[in-house]
């Protein structure tokens, strides 16, 4: 885990964003996506995912994590609000997150301070999702598994140990992704050449049917309509490319940072909106 304090000096008590990397991610390429989190005037924690997602397991973790956001927003001059970065496995580590903020009373109130999250080519949602995750970090190819599945026994060995393993974090975690607690504005990134997430739209389906959730694409008329409400800005958006998993920064990077630049104005209302609510 590192926590990277934004290089613009003005920004040093602005928001947190916690970026959850993919399977085998490394501190160097998450800071790509921190740039577009630090243009815009966030602090950032990184989190690189083991090839073999084993991070998800370690309570310890996860508790690292509660604890650097309690000392975080303890300095009273923090801006009190969270965005996530999900990318691919990420997803099951903020899973494994939400849980801890309803069973460790502790940090209960960071849950609260959740404003925006983005999804990119995530979560797992199923059985089907785990397994080709599975076959993905393993090396198979799985556009060809005919002639690819299995290569060698270490690849069938990997996934008689890990392909369980993920279904277990899918199976567990999954619920919480979808919580109709979940009041806060989502960014879902996926594509139809992304053989990994093979179950997306069932996860987008789910999160419509989170109270008061809205599809961004009627953002303009739901926003006149309704400026009095303070949820008007409780929106999914929905961002397709036509790139590999985890590779949509990458191959469509002006498109890419729109999106999440929508998702940051979306958040920040709804910071704005909750701050209303308690006066």
């Amino acid at each position: 885990m590192e926590y990277l304090l934004n290089p613009n000096n003005q920004f040093s008590d602005g928001p947190l964003s916690i970026i959850l990397g993919h399977s085998g991610s490394s501190s160097r390429h998450l800071k790509k996506y921190a740039k577009i989190w630090f243009d815009r005037g966030f602090n950032v924690i990184t989190l690189p995912h083991s090839i073999d997602t084993s991070c998800v397991f370690y309570e310890d973790i996860g508790i690292i994590i509660l604890k650097c956001l309690d000392d975080h927003f303890k300095n009273k001059k923090n801006k009190r609000m969270i965005c996530f970065h999900l990318i691919s496995a990420g997803s099951m580590f903020f899973g494994k997150l939400l849980e801890y903020f309803k069973t460790k009373n502790e940090y209960s109130y960071l849950f609260n301070l959740i404003c925006g999250v983005v999804y990119d080519s995530a979560p797992l949602v199923d059985e089907n999702d785990s397994i080709c995750g599975s076959l993905a970090v393993a090396g198979v190819d799985i556009l060809n598994l005919e002639n690819d599945f299995i290569k060698t026994k270490i690849d069938k060995l990997y996934l008689e140990i890990f392909s369980p393993i993920w279904k277990k974090i899918t199976s567990n975690l999954y619920k919480h992704l979808i919580s109709p607690l979940n009041k806060w504005p989502h960014l879902v990134i996926s594509s139809p050449n992304d053989f990994v997430i093979l179950s997306i739209h069932t996860f987008i389906d789910d999160v419509k049917l989170i109270p008061g959730m809205k599809e961004y694409k009627n953002y303009n008329n739901n926003n006149n309509n309704n400026n009095n409400n303070n949820n008007n800005n409780l929106y999914i958006i929905e961002k397709v490319f036509q790139s590999e998993h985890c590779l949509h920064l990458l191959r469509n990077p002006k498109e890419y940072i729109e999106s999440v630049n929508q998702l940051i104005d979306l958040a920040f209302l709804n910071h704005k909106n909750q701050l209303k609510s308690k006066l």
